[in-house]
């Protein structure tokens, strides 16, 4: 089965059944690909192939540096902003924390313009 359908499951499972949009992929160095709501909620881990996980974790989104004092959002990130070295922040069940190792580092961030139901998961406003 494809990473992309497993995600999906996982999203279908997520809220006691209820499912989630797949928002956001951020694929790291070593390749692996987390999937997320838009609120950041982690539905699937592809390197653990896992998902999806409580409500208490989120990658809320990405430092340039180990230091920096700016986070890039994770909605931010998948407009094209630059992310640097791309340090991954999430929040798990209350603490912040900051991916280590190189390999965990996010490369790529895109934007699912596409809902469960393949309708735009933003509806387009024109200007009347």
């Amino acid at each position: 089965m494809h990473i992309e359908s497993k995600a999906q499951q996982a999203a279908n499972a997520a809220n006691d059944g209820r499912g989630e949009r797949i928002a956001y992929c951020v694929t790291l160095a070593d390749g692996s690909q987390f999937y997320t709501a838009i609120n950041g909620r982690v539905l699937y881990d592809s390197a653990r192939d896992m998902g999806p996980f409580c409500d208490g974790w989120r990658i809320i989104g990405f430092k340039k540096r180990v230091n920096s004092r700016e986070t890039i959002a994770l909605s931010t990130a998948a407009t094209g902003a630059d992310i640097g070295a791309g340090h991954v922040i999430d929040l798990d069940n209350g603490s912040y924390r900051q991916w280590g190792p190189a390999y965990r580092r996010a490369v790529r961030v895109e934007f699912n313009d596409t809902g469960r139901d393949g309708r735009p998961l933003f509806e387009e406003v024109s200007a009347s």
